[in-house]
């Protein structure tokens, strides 16, 4: 995953993860899992977090996962506070507003040369028909679409 992004972390140094919608866990805990320098501010709705929680102790990673609840629209992450930010399943449900709102936020959180990794369907630069009916879907039920790589660049 990393590599695919042009970046190699240190994992041998400490490597503090911003984890948004972080959801049960399954595909964030396991950089834990396998690096134990790896600390993860696992972020999401109150009622998810039991199930992270229950996870990160199945896993035996309970000591690098902190759990916040918050609502990632209104929630201040800080400045400068992680190396690395990973975001679940989440920015295709928010508008283009809310979006930029949030990156600009994740943005400040990163030290320098961090990362930002977002885990969604992207669109290609013309919808084909699936992803078509995927953004109508996304916007008639929350506003948000299936973006295309280069709208999340900007």
């Amino acid at each position: 995953m990393w590599k695919a992004a042009g970046f190699e972390p240190n994992l041998q140094a400490v490597a503090r993860i911003l984890v948004l919608a972080c959801g049960c866990g399954i595909k964030r805990f396991c950089l834990a899992q396998k690096q134990t320098s790896i600390k993860e501010v696992c972020v999401d709705q109150p009622e998810i977090l039991p199930l992270a929680r229950n996870l990160a102790e199945r896993m035996g990673i309970n000591d690098q996962v902190t759990l916040v609840p918050g609502d990632l629209l209104s929630l201040v992450l800080g400045e400068g506070i992680c190396e690395a930010c990973l975001a679940g399943q989440i920015t295709h449900y928010l508008t283009e507003q809310q979006n930029h709102d949030l990156l600009r936020r994740v943005n400040r959180a990163l030290l320098d040369n961090g990362i930002f990794v977002i885990d969604v369907p992207m669109s290609g630069s013309e919808l084909e028909e699936t992803a078509a009916f995927f953004s109508l879907m996304l916007w008639a039920n929350s506003g948000g679409t299936a973006y295309s790589y280069e709208a999340y660049q900007d």
